[in-house]
């Protein structure tokens, strides 16, 4: 999943930033495992929303919604909670990915009063995420602040739950991102480095990229032009490890 805004990236010229997809092979595998799949389930539902998260990062909308279309009947055939919450976030951030931000948010709140009704603090958690990420991209960085300070303490390091949830350090890039806008420079700098430090932790080189390029725009601002610049060279260097084309802009 992105699970990061796009905007505090665009304030430096470089465009939207799409994450790196997940490999066509473990794509094509589970297309695979779908088109075998006669018998309805639980376990088909899960595929398709896994295949649904795949293309969000891939930023394919068509293919995003078939899966989740697909999905949808499963989930209320087999009453599968955990599932209908996956596919309220998915949904939003695919709303959220094509700017649809008002359904986006709409969506947003939904997947956040089902997360109350799952009642896992880690599912409240990433709900929390999941409005910070709208706020953040509807230009809203206050709300979006409050949102994502709620959020941090109920994402764990590591999570046991059978969908894609966002991680510590999707909130602490867009807090980064977030205190960017509302010009607190310091205080981006700051998330923007525990951002890096907790991307670095879990082998994201994209998030460790978003990172180096929050903290570089603060300190650009800050009139700090050598600090920002060996920021830039950094994030530069992830993008190219991680063969990251919009990133290297």
């Amino acid at each position: 999943m992105r699970r990061i805004g796009f905007w505090g990236l665009i304030w430096i010229g470089l465009g939207p930033v799409p994450l790196i997809a997940q490999s066509r092979p473990a794509i094509d595998s589970l297309r695979r495992v779908v088109s075998a799949t006669r018998a309805p389930s639980a376990a088909l539902a899960a595929t398709c929303l896994r295949l649904a998260c795949a293309y969000i990062e891939q930023e394919q909308a068509d293919s995003v919604q078939y899966y989740l279309d697909k999905s949808q009947p499963l989930i209320e055939r087999f009453h599968l909670a955990k599932a209908r919450y996956a596919r309220l976030a998915y949904q939003a951030e695919l709303f959220d990915q094509n700017a649809l931000y008002d359904e986006a948010l709409r969506y947003a709140d939904s997947t956040f009063r089902m997360a109350r009704t799952i009642g896992e603090v880690e599912f409240i958690g990433d709900a929390y995420m999941l409005l910070g990420l709208v706020y953040t991209d509807r230009h809203q960085p206050q709300r979006a602040v409050d949102c994502l300070l709620q959020c941090l303490p109920l994402l764990p390091r590591q999570s046991h739950q059978p969908f894609r949830l966002s991680r510590p350090y999707h909130a602490l890039n867009n807090l980064s991102q977030s205190y960017n806008a509302l010009q607190n420079y310091r205080q981006a700098i700051h998330y923007g480095n525990l951002a890096w430090q907790e991307a670095a932790r879990e082998g994201t080189l994209r998030g460790q990229t978003v990172a180096c390029w929050s903290v570089g725009n603060a300190w650009l601002s800050l009139h700090q032009p050598d600090s920002a610049r060996k920021l830039y060279q950094a994030g530069l260097q992830l993008a190219l490890r991680n063969k990251d084309a919009d990133g290297q802009l």
